[in-house]
């Protein structure tokens, strides 16, 4: 019984921390929880901009998606609506995603929804893309994500836990972003 006790603190606190360290948590500037994470790239703004506005490069630098799908108008334009498979049959995990605002050479945000066979179903998410101008011809690339309506309790706490995958595939992809303009652009 005592054993059970220890297991059941032990829990707890593992959970407590796992939370307080989190990367979902709100950023200066913001009142709202999100993961963020950027990176420094050695290309101009509207060099950065271009190429993550046109989506046939997104597969040399994405990483938890195995291909995407156009559905409906070209992408790069408000309204373009996409569907993310993770895998390359279509099976399993797969999420829609419509590009919801647009700012040449500073923003995009994308309303990410429909989520399927996920460990938990996160309702609408935002994925911001952010790009900031730099001395010497460079941008610096934010990806943020985001709950559109503020969750509940319990989905907070899922967020807290899952944000960890979510800031490693942010941080691969923007790697990747990074790499594949400095290398080829």
């Amino acid at each position: 019984m005592r054993f059970a006790g220890f297991g059941s603190v032990a829990l707890g606190l593992t959970c407590a921390l796992l939370v307080y360290y989190s990367p979902y948590k709100a950023y200066a500037g913001h009142t709202y929880k999100m993961v963020q994470h950027s990176v420094i790239i050695n290309k101009p703004v509207h060099v950065v901009f271009r190429f993550m506005n046109d989506n046939s490069g997104t597969k040399n630098w994405i990483t938890y998606v195995d291909h995407i799908q156009l559905l409906n108008k070209p992408g790069g334009k408000k309204g373009a609506h996409w569907r993310y498979y993770c895998n390359a049959d279509e099976t399993g995990q797969k999420f829609d995603g419509m590009l919801i605002h647009i700012k040449n050479n500073r923003s995009r945000k994308l309303k990410l929804f429909r989520f399927k066979d996920f460990p938990f179903e996160p309702g609408e998410l935002i994925h911001e893309q952010l790009y900031c101008p730099l001395r010497g011809n460079r941008c610096k690339l934010f990806f943020t994500l985001y709950y559109n309506k503020k969750p509940g309790v319990y989905d907070d706490f899922k967020a807290s836990i899952a944000a960890y995958k979510v800031k490693q595939a942010l941080r691969e992809n923007l790697n990747n972003i990074k790499v594949v303009l400095e290398n080829r652009y």
